[in-house]
C-alpha cells in the first residue's frame, strides 16, 4: 500500500510548466544581454579614454620637443628668402639649422609637420608631429610664440630668439 500512495503523490505533485520554463529562460537571456551591452560600452569608453590620454600626452610632449629643438639650434646665421637669420619665421613656417641640417616646421590644415634637408631649396618628406584645433607661429621682435589649441585647451610656448 505504501508504494501506490507514493505513486499517487508523485502524480499529484505539479512540475514546472513548459511556459514557466520558457518565461524564466527569456528573462535570464534578456538580463544577460543587457549586462553584456553595458559591459561592452564600459570597455569601449575606457579604451577611448586611454587612447585620448595617450594622444594628449604625445601632442604635449611633441610641442615640448619642438621647443627644445628650437632652443638647441645652431646660432650661425643663414640666408633664406633674402633674410639673414638663424631662425626664419614666416606665416606657417619656421626654418632653422641644427647640426648642418636645415629643418622646416610647417603648419598645413591645422597639422604640424617637420621636414629636413641638407641643402636648399627642396625639403624632404614631411613627418606629422600632431594635429591641433588651432596652431600658429608668431615672431615679435626677439620672441617666438607657438600658440596651439587642442581639445579646447590652449597652450603658448614662448622662446627667445
Amino acid at each position: 500500500m505504501g508504494k501506490s500512495r507514493d505513486i499517487k503523490n508523485v502524480i499529484k505533485q505539479k512540475g514546472y510548466l513548459l511556459v514557466e520554463v520558457l518565461i524564466s529562460m527569456l528573462i535570464f537571456s534578456v538580463l544577460v544581454s543587457v549586462i553584456a551591452v553595458f559591459l561592452k560600452r564600459v570597455a569601449i569608453i575606457e579604451n577611448v579614454k586611454k587612447n585620448s590620454q595617450k594622444m594628449d600626452e604625445n601632442i604635449y610632449f611633441a610641442l615640448e620637443k619642438v621647443k627644445v629643438e628650437l632652443e638647441d639650434r645652431d646660432l650661425e646665421e643663414f640666408d633664406y628668402s633674402g633674410e639673414k637669420t638663424n631662425l626664419f619665421v614666416r606665416g606657417n613656417q619656421i626654418i632653422y639649422w641644427k647640426n648642418r641640417i636645415f629643418y622646416k616646421l610647417e603648419i598645413v590644415n591645422k597639422k604640424l609637420y617637420i621636414s629636413e634637408v641638407s641643402g636648399f631649396p627642396n625639403f624632404g618628406n614631411r613627418s606629422l608631429i600632431g594635429e591641433y584645433e588651432d596652431i600658429n607661429f608668431e615672431k615679435i621682435g626677439g620672441i617666438l610664440a607657438i600658440k596651439s589649441k587642442y581639445l579646447g585647451k590652449s597652450e603658448i610656448i614662448i622662446l627667445s630668439v
